[in-house]
């Protein structure tokens, strides 16, 4: 039973309330744990699981694929609640409402309200024994659980366990009755039952202390194959249930068992492999109700259901309500007095009572009253926040605040509390306003406050600032923006500068300025002052600071190209490069790293240097970065261009010191001394075209590179064979005339022809006579080394040597 009074002031009313509410839920979640009692399946055919119901006691059943159901015992209707483990062949609801069950040799804890379940232990039964029921006994708290094997001749053990951890203690073995497949405790004198699986089913007292078995009688299984899939008792009905399955015809059906004689009778149809069943004791009373609402306007009415459990008759009591009492199950009810108010419901089952007080329980409310007119300021410019207050009035909810004409600003509220922003641009007088609002209505608006804003100019940007050079006008700030009748006066970082300009609608200047320093600027209307948007700076633009010397190479060559750098010039837009003299080299590229390119034709000192400019002017110049710049190597072959096969030749250029030398022959082989020299002897190994050119490195890493001289290779074997000659030049070295004496015999022509070490041809003549003496003029050819040539008609070549001297 539960009652209280109400209390004398609100925090009785609201501790009592809370209290109240506390034990409704507990109450509830006790019939729940009492409602919710699960029966187990243990079926020939293994795999089951649990249906639950709610009408006049419960079954828990588990059913192939995992449906887990409640089912009526009166009239059969299953409840689909949720799923739950598969395989479970014993449970039973334990202490404080737990359902436990095993399945697979592992110990569960099932939900009662959707069938989850939470795995405890595992619980391996005796050797050749398979679990086959759980059974709790309310009397000593303790959970049975029974094992068996062997039909219809083996052994059946009743044990107690441990549901906290899954150990078990053996209470008793017998082999009287065979086959066991569920337990049950009957919940008035604590006697156990267990039916046994058969043709026609057998039902048995089995002895808590011992495990003994005693047959009660047969007749269960009504001539099905295979019974007594779940056992239990209901209290309330005074009755045993079980459930048994047919395996042949797959026949389900719940039935009731007469403890007197086994014999039972039919009660519904359940289709599926049914489990174990598990039925409350005495449910308790409870009162509980719902309201459809808990807040209502004035002459409103509030429905009632009740909740209660286990109730058959109510008496309800409802202060400041009409009726003010009521015997109806659910009654609704009016309320036309403002207030808050209690609700009493007393229940009975016919023995017993329980009272439920809810304590300032119902709201009634009625529109709420006009607040009174807001406070605050009434003389306001432009772009400012001011705040406005009413009164708070009893049942409002919240307030509504008003700003008329809306152009004059915004407002925003929380509560009895206004924010108003006030526009800039816009004058002339505003009316603030609030109203009180609950579910039941709203009140009318409140008297108005008056109030007054005066003009204030709009807001401008100030723009122009800028850097700029000494000695010069400073750049011109401007307002992009200006109001008529409102004057701008210009700031220097918060200090006026005297300067105020008349607006006129449009953009103004405040003009030139060359003072260090951030300007603003604030329009004064008469009445208000506003600042500006932003800000601007003026700053004074100094010329570059002096460069640095240049980085790089101070030992070039000719023709290279070679890079530079400096480091950045403070305040410098543009970095200037000079090099001196202008026609050593051109600068390539621009900024802080440039490359010269060094002319072919130049050499000695270069000086490299660099400074900044921007718009006020020129930096000073950095210190000269002197370099040198050497001439390229220009080496000469010296050396014979008609040579003979298979023999050495001596080739040169000059030596110059610090120099080396590298060779690069083609048609024949250096022998001596080495590559690197200035002086070489080739071997001509290849009959034809050939050539052999020089490069050469200074001492200052500067590389050149000979002409190529071309070289022709003949295999000199033609000379005299066959033929009777003579060949003679003189004088030989000569320096303005040659004479040449030769016979050929058999010859009808022959070419003639002098060549230089070049291989190239300085005098020519085709001969027809077929001997003879001839005289050439050499004075203008150069001191040097030639080659005289006759070739035949048919092809045979003889040669001499001639030395020209000046």
């Amino acid at each position: 039973m539960v009652s209280l009074k109400k209390g004398n002031n609100e925090g009785d009313k609201t501790i009592k309330k809370i209290l109240i509410q506390n034990q409704n839920y507990n109450n509830k979640m006790k019939r729940i744990k009492t409602i919710f009692i699960l029966l187990m399946l243990i079926a020939i055919a293994p795999i089951s699981k649990p249906i639950f119901s709610q009408n006049h006691g419960f079954i828990a059943m588990y059913m192939p694929g995992g449906n887990y159901q409640s089912v009526d015992l009166i009239t059969g209707v299953r409840t689909t609640l949720g799923t739950t483990v598969g395989n479970l062949v014993a449970s039973d609801l334990g202490l404080n409402g737990v359902i436990y069950g095993i399945a697979n040799d592992e110990l569960y804890e099932i939900d009662t309200l959707d069938g989850s379940f939470t795995s405890i232990a595992t619980i391996t039964p005796p050797s050749n024994h398979d679990w086959t029921g759980m059974a709790y006994d309310d009397d000593s708290g303790i959970m049975y659980g029974y094992s068996a094997y062997g039909i219809p001749s083996g052994e059946g053990s009743l044990h107690i366990i441990d549901v906290t951890n899954g150990t078990y203690t053996l209470v008793g073995t017998q082999t009287t009755a065979t086959g066991v497949s569920c337990i049950a405790i009957n919940h008035t004198d604590g006697q156990m039952y267990g039916v046994v699986t058969g043709t026609d089913g057998k039902l048995v007292t089995i002895d808590k202390t011992n495990g003994n078995v005693s047959f009660v009688g047969s007749g269960l299984g009504v001539g099905v194959s295979g019974v007594g899939q779940g056992l239990d008792y209901s209290s309330p009905l005074q009755t045993m249930y079980f459930t048994n399955f047919n395996s042949l015809n797959l026949f389900n059906s719940l039935r009731t068992i007469d403890l007197t004689n086994g014999t039972s009778a039919f009660v519904a149809d359940i289709a599926g492999n049914v489990g174990s069943i598990s039925i409350p004791g005495s449910l308790p009373l409870i009162a509980d109700f719902i309201v459809n609402t808990d807040s209502i306007c004035i002459g409103g009415s509030v429905n009632l259901t009740d909740n209660s459990t286990n109730a058959i008759s109510w008496e309800w009591t409802f202060e400041g309500g009409t009726p003010s009492t009521s015997t109806n199950q659910n009654p609704s009810v009016v309320f036309n007095t403002i207030g808050v108010f209690d609700i009493t419901l007393i229940v009975s089952d016919g023995t017993n009572y329980d009272t439920l007080f809810m304590s300032d329980y119902i709201t009634v409310e009625d529109v709420p009253v006009t607040p009174l007119s807001p406070t605050g300021s009434v003389d306001i410019c432009g772009n400012e926040i001011h705040t406005y207050t009413t009164n708070g009035v009893s049942m409002s909810h919240y307030y509504v605040w008003e700003v008329t004409p809306s152009d004059a600003g915004t407002i925003t509220w929380t509560d009895t509390i206004a924010t108003f922003e006030s526009a800039v641009g816009w004058s002339g007088t505003y009316e603030i306003k609030v109203k009180a609002v609950n579910d039941c209505g709203s009140s009318p608006w409140s008297n108005v406050l008056l109030c007054n804003l005066n003009y204030t100019s709009n807001l401008y940007f100030i723009s122009g600032g800028d850097g700029y050079c000494a000695g010069g006008q400073g750049p011109e700030i401007l307002l992009d923006g200006s109001d008529n009748d409102v004057d701008y006066e210009l700031f220097l970082d918060g200090v006026s500068t005297n300067t105020v300009i008349s607006g006129t609608g449009s953009p103004i200047s405040f003009g030139y300025q060359n003072e260090e320093g951030i300007y603003t600027s604030i329009g004064n209307s008469g009445s208000c002052s506003i600042p500006m948007f932003g800000d601007t700076y003026v700053y004074l633009l100094p010329i570059p600071e002096v460069a640095s010397i240049p980085i790089g190479n101070e030992i070039v060559c000719q023709s290279e190209i070679s890079t530079y750098q400096t480091e950045p010039i403070q305040d410098a837009d543009t970095l200037i490069w000079v090099l001196d003299p202008s026609n050593s080299g051109v600068i390539l590229g621009s900024g802080e790293t440039i490359q010269v390119e060094w002319a072919a034709d130049f050499s000695g000192m270069a000086y490299l240097s660099v400074y900044g400019t921007n718009d006020c002017g020129d930096g000073d110049t950095s210190d000269d970065l002197e370099i040198t710049v050497f001439e390229l190597p220009a080496p000469e072959v010296n050396g014979e261009v008609m040579v003979c096969d298979d023999e050495e030749y001596i080739y040169s250029t000059v030596d110059n010191t610090g120099s080396t030398y590298e060779w690069t022959v083609l048609g024949g082989d250096i022998i001596s001394p080495s590559t690197t020299t200035s002086e070489i002897t080739v071997l001509w190994t290849t009959i034809g075209p050939g050539y052999i050119y020089v490069t050469e490195t200074s001492a200052e890493s500067c590389i050149g590179m000979s002409d190529t001289l071309n070289v022709e290779i003949d295999e000199c074997t033609g000379i005299g064979d066959n033929i009777d000659h003579n060949l003679s030049v003189y004088p030989n070295p000569a320096r303005n005339q040659i004479t040449i004496d030769f016979s050929v015999k058999d010859e009808s022509s022959f070419d003639l022809m002098i060549v230089n070490q070049m291989g190239q041809k300085v005098y020519y003549q085709n001969i027809t006579e077929n001997k003879g003496s001839h005289k050439i003029d050499i004075h203008d050819f150069p001191t040097g080394l030639y080659f005289i040539k006759i070739i035949t008609s048919w092809g045979s070549v003889y040669e001499s040597k001639l030395e020209v001297i000046k």
